[in-house]
């Protein structure tokens, strides 16, 4: 009787063993779930990561992302934050997400200027689940530049012989022509440098989609008496198709004090320790 019961045990255990590899032999996968979870989105999750890749957006860059309650129970928002002030996210605090809702959030974001953009949208909810407890949305997206200049910064440095250069020649590049036609306005905030453009043509450079676009010169002129040691400074320049829309190029300049002070001397007719007779009042 005893060997009976240990022969039913062995088949008994050989029938499972067998049931097992033939289900993940076909490809099947058991998924256990706690009787009172819902099938509502945990194998196809949300899509938290969002890369626009380029966008062509002049202000403000938008998306929308989706939060899906995978749970058995409703949870509440009770918490929502950006990564900064430029973003914003249409979700209020104390809405409600019902078992299996998907809950869309429009998000925005301000292009400011050109350049890779990356922001994040992070909602605390009520849930006991870690997979929707706390969720980080990240949006990524490339806006094309519109208006730039070369160079970026521009230097005036004092050269070997103690001499600065006077005048340095700056070329602002637009995607289209007129951010860069018709009158212009300029200024800085310390007087460093004046500008003026180079004549009122537009040269249209590049022939390729991606690398087409308009350049016009400026002529930037150093201050007669820039002030010894590092000086920095902005050079504003407004176009008049395009109010409001302002390039701001930093300005460097480099003057070594101590020659300043030594040509300083020398103009006002201080003998310097060079000068000097060794051999005079003997």
């Amino acid at each position: 009787m005893i060997a009976r019961k240990a022969v039913t045990v062995k088949m008994s255990a050989v029938l499972i063993v067998g049931v097992i590899l033939t289900a993940a032999g076909s490809g099947f996968v058991s998924v256990f779930r706690s009787p009172g979870s819902v099938d509502t989105g945990r194998d196809r999750p949300d899509q938290r990561d969002a890369d626009l890749g380029i966008v062509e957006a002049e202000d403000v860059i938008r998306h929308t992302f989706r939060l899906t309650n995978s749970s058995a129970e409703a949870v509440q928002i009770l918490a929502v934050h950006t990564s900064c002030g430029c973003e914003s996210a249409d979700v209020r605090v104390g809405r409600t997400i019902s078992p299996g809702e998907t809950l869309s959030i429009a998000y925005a974001m301000e292009s400011r200027g050109a350049g890779l953009r990356r922001g994040t949208l992070t909602l605390e909810t009520s849930s006991a689940d870690p997979l929707i407890r706390n969720v980080r949305f990240t949006l990524t997206a490339r806006v094309p530049r519109r208006i730039w200049s070369e160079p970026e910064t521009l230097e005036f440095r004092v050269s070997p012989d103690g001499v600065a250069p006077r005048s340095a020649e700056l070329v602002i590049l637009a995607a289209d022509p007129e951010r860069v036609s018709g009158d212009c306005r300029t200024s800085t905030s310390r007087q460093l440098v004046s500008a003026e453009p180079v004549g009122d043509s537009i040269e249209r450079i590049g022939n390729g989609v991606r690398d087409a676009g308009y350049r016009r010169v400026f002529r930037v002129r150093l201050r007669d008496d820039p002030p010894p040691g590092m000086t920095m400074d902005y050079l504003a320049i407004e176009f008049e198709g395009f109010p409001g829309e302002v390039m701001n190029i930093p300005v460097v300049a480099a003057v070594d004090a101590a020659k300043s002070v030594l040509a300083t001397a020398a103009e006002d007719g201080v003998a310097l320790a060079d000068d000097i007779d060794p051999d005079e009042g003997r």
